[in-house]
């Protein structure tokens, strides 16, 4: 039982998440991010504006 729970418990966790999207967001270049209308960019430290653009964005409000 306790195998069966640890297992289902990786493949959730290793399903969840998506290698490409993190590839993605440290392949960009300072000049292809600004190029990128606001609310697409990706979310940046630091970036207290832009951040909350496109937070409020995506949760329509």
């Amino acid at each position: 039982m306790r195998w069966l729970v640890l297992t289902l418990l990786f493949l959730s966790a290793w399903t969840t998440f998506d290698v490409s999207e993190a590839t993605a967001r440290t392949t960009l270049t300072r000049t292809e991010i600004r190029a990128m209308p606001i609310h697409q960019r990706p979310n940046r430290a630091g970036h207290f504006y832009g951040n909350t653009v496109r937070r409020r964005a995506s949760h329509g409000g």
